[in-house]
């Protein structure tokens, strides 16, 4: 469980309380490393992914987050500091995750964020894993 609501580091913000959303990245990285391909915790590490550029309310995303994760203290995620490459479109732009341990739990979230930014039929992306796995160990969407 994370100790504090929000820890700043060089790439990413920290937020949330994330009770019983045990993560550790480096030892899925570390994994990754030995194996080349997608970590076994990667099954049960779901994310809504949001590029702030794309988001209905831009940066007010942000507020959304940080209520919803000081009212539900089972969510945490992450923000980038700075700007990141967006493989999708060449350019870059500032990226929030929300970390679920199923895909309906990510999904429901990502609707209930669809609500509270009142943002019509837009919908942020639900995800397995991470990026840096891919190029390696090929589309999420066919991990074990």
């Amino acid at each position: 469980m994370n100790r504090h609501f929000i820890s700043e580091g060089p790439v990413w913000i920290h937020f949330g309380y994330g009770e019983g959303q045990e993560r550790d990245c480096s030892s899925c990285s570390f994994e990754f490393s030995l194996t080349g391909e997608a970590p076994a915790a990667t099954r049960d590490c779901w994310k809504v992914e949001v590029w702030l550029g794309d988001s209905p309310r831009g940066e007010a995303l942000l507020d959304v987050l940080m209520d919803a994760a000081m009212r539900d203290r089972r969510l945490m995620g992450k923000v980038s500091v700075n700007p990141m490459p967006r493989e999708a479109t060449g350019g870059f732009d500032r990226v929030a995750f929300m970390y679920f341990t199923s895909r309906e739990e990510a999904e429901r979230f990502a609707e209930r964020l669809s609500a509270l930014l009142d943002a019509g039929d837009w919908r942020p992306a639900v995800r397995r894993g991470c990026w840096h796995f891919e190029p390696v160990a090929g589309p999420w969407e066919t991990w074990a």
